[in-house]
């Protein structure tokens, strides 16, 4: 059975780089698997007892967190050069005191099931880990990221990888709990994103070197015999026809992530995203359309097809989006598949439209939903 402590979690997060790897395949993002993590009190008697097991992780000046993710899971992500950015997702679940915190690397060894404050692992600063991280009272039930990729890239150099230990920062009166990995609410178990480079298309060519130096004269031919006198210039020829203008690439963008919608089985399309992504089309200009989600089924029987497509309805409208492309998909028995879908759509009218990945259900075996993320263009 699915749980829900009946919070609402929203993105606070930049989708440049996520719209850069759609349109120009210039970046790929993966998850690294979270492999432990667990809270530690610093003094007094709980100093020796140990919190690997507990749901939420406590962070306050007498409390520190620790979070150890698997690499290896992140495919071609073994050169640091590779590594784009490195975002840590964290969702909190309360704020009783506002403040700052700070990230570092840990060096050394321990393990969630035995850590306990006497035994903290030590911390490897250095001037580039993310410090002084503000967290205020507006920030509960939300998502922060903090921007750990120089970390991330020096374990992919070569350092070991001993997790991460997070911190309140001096003077710091911060006193937040964390959803750790065994919270019931999947989507807001911590993250470790790892945005790779990729090879774009081909750039234009250079400027025209300088000419090199004047080679030796050759040796002087045989003359020719004369050719035949003739001043009589030919005719000038006809105008080739002017070609057809190019398209002048991308002129607007959205991008949206967040938790899936609850599924339902009215046999209606419904967007598959809390909330949707907007975006305005003039007259003449194409729509592109890219969603992906993540979703299973936690029934024994497995579940029955249901139809999913990229949707659109004009902003504010309410109504059921409009399908394109549609496709269907089964599930086997207690199992979770990502979804994938996309669309070139013409001929709309200018205006303003919601759009992003959509289903059409009437069954209700389709229980899991987890990440939701829609990226959208419009070109002349």
């Amino acid at each position: 059975m699915l749980h829900d402590r009946s919070r609402t979690t929203t993105l606070q997060v930049s989708w440049a780089s996520i719209l850069a790897f759609a349109v120009a395949a210039s970046a790929s993002a993966s998850d690294a698997l979270l492999r432990q993590d667990a809270h530690c009190f610093l003094g007094g008697t709980k100093s020796t007892k140990n919190f690997g097991s507990a749901e939420l992780l406590e962070l306050t000046p007498s409390r520190s967190v620790l979070l150890q993710f698997d690499l290896s899971t992140v495919p071609h992500g073994d050169a640091a050069e590779n590594i784009a950015k490195a975002n840590l997702w964290l969702s909190i679940d309360s704020v009783k005191e506002a403040g700052e915190f700070d990230v570092h690397a840990v060096s050394t060894l321990w393990l969630e099931s035995t850590v306990t404050g006497a035994t903290l692992p030590t911390a490897s600063e250095t001037d580039q880990d993310p410090s002084a991280q503000l967290l205020g009272e507006e920030e509960r039930g939300r998502f922060v990221v903090v921007d750990v990729t120089e970390i991330v890239k020096t374990w992919v150099g070569g350092a070991t990888n001993f997790g991460l230990v997070i911190e309140t920062s001096a003077e710091s009166a911060l006193d937040v709990r964390i959803d750790s990995q065994e919270s019931p609410i999947v989507r807001a178990r911590p993250r470790l994103e790892v945005i790779l480079k990729q090879a774009g298309a081909d750039g234009p060519a250079g400027a025209q070197g300088e000419p090199g130096d004047t080679g030796p004269q050759g040796d002087l031919g045989p003359m020719g015999p004369p050719g035949a006198d003739n001043n009589t210039q030919g005719n000038t020829g006809a105008t080739g026809p002017t070609g057809a203008q190019g398209s002048s690439g991308i002129v607007r963008s959205a991008a949206i992530a967040g938790p899936a919608s609850t599924l339902n089985s009215s046999g209606t399309y419904t967007f598959m995203s809390n909330t949707n992504m907007t975006i305005t089309v003039g007259t003449g200009e194409t729509l592109h359309v890219y969603g992906l989600v993540s979703l299973g089924t936690a029934s024994g029987g497995g579940a029955a097809s249901t139809n999913f497509a990229i949707g659109y309805r004009t902003s504010g409208s309410g109504s059921a989006p409009t399908p394109v492309n549609v496709s269907s998909a089964v599930l086997p028995a207690l199992m979770r598949v990502p979804i994938f879908a996309q669309a070139t759509i013409t001929g709309l009218g200018p205006g303003t439209y919601e759009v992003g990945l959509c289903y059409s259900s009437t069954v209700s075996s389709w229980n899991y939903a987890d990440w939701a993320r829609g990226i959208a263009f419009v070109t002349q």
